[in-house]
């Protein structure tokens, strides 16, 4: 992070260029580790009022953050080191929102899609390319993500069921094995499992 804020004061490239240098980005895909991990400790704790509290300000404070980083001196490394001490409050307060899981839901096929919009209809008004960029989200979540999640459950409960049909057979050709040489056995499973 300091190699990254030097760079930044002593260079005239443009920030995007170098912050996907390894090391400068390491100090922030290990931040979000730990918030990963500070995460995981206070999810069975997300009942107290305490927890509840930190959850409630972390948000708060991104959000002004977030409204702020025009104007704040160091902005992006700032907002980084404070959104990875609030992200796991913010994800704790987001979980039971049912809002949080449509964006959560729609977040991927966004990622996809902005490219698109981005490029040919740059010119344009922001707007237009993120209401476009939500709007095709949302057609390929609903009429294409959705059916086939949907047909993949329902081919592996089909699995499940097939195989523990395939097992209760093996298990009635093992007893009655009993009465039959092996050569007979192997005859038998081979008959029925290709």
């Amino acid at each position: 992070m300091l190699a990254q804020l030097l760079f930044h004061r002593v260079s005239a490239l443009d920030p995007g260029w170098y912050s996907g240098i390894f090391p400068f980005t390491l100090a922030w895909f290990m931040a979000g580790a730990l918030a990963y991990h500070a995460y995981v400790r206070l999810r069975p704790r997300c009942g107290e009022p305490d927890v509840k509290r930190y959850a409630i300000a972390a948000t708060l404070a991104l959000a002004l953050l977030a409204a702020a980083y025009p104007w704040l001196p160091f902005a992006r490394p700032l907002y980084l080191c404070a959104e990875a001490v609030c992200l796991p409050g913010v994800v704790l307060l987001g979980r039971s929102n049912p809002l949080d899981k449509a964006l959560g839901d729609l977040s991927y096929p966004i990622y996809l899609v902005h490219p698109l919009f981005m490029i040919f209809i740059l010119p344009t008004k922001q707007i237009v390319p993120v209401v476009l960029s939500i709007a095709l989200a949302y057609l390929l979540t609903v009429l294409l993500e959705k059916p086939l999640d949907l047909y993949r459950h329902r081919a592996f409960r089909r699995i499940r069921r097939n195989r523990s049909m395939i097992q209760t057979q093996v298990a009635a050709i093992a007893q009655s094995a009993k009465r039959f040489s092996s050569a007979q056995t192997r005859r038998v499973c081979a008959e029925i499992m290709p």
